[in-house]
């Protein structure tokens, strides 16, 4: 698997995350699922972006790497 391919199934698989999420919290609405976004989801939602971002940096990284070895 490239790395294209690797940020593009973490994007969408986050982006489907967060429309569930999004449902979730229409219903869901008590301190259980309070903590659950204090502890778990804006965590997620700081960090996969982060990783997207460092995903595409290794990518331009990898393909200098590749055009200076060939």
């Amino acid at each position: 698997m490239s790395l294209a391919t690797g940020h593009y199934q973490l994007s969408s698989a986050f982006k489907t995350l967060q429309v569930h999420w999004d449902r979730t919290c229409q219903s869901w609405r008590d301190a259980v699922r309070a903590e659950f976004t204090e502890r778990y989801w804006k965590e997620l939602e700081h960090r996969v972006p982060a990783l997207l971002t460092a995903i595409d940096r290794l990518e331009q990284v990898l393909v200098r790497v590749k055009q200076d070895c060939t």
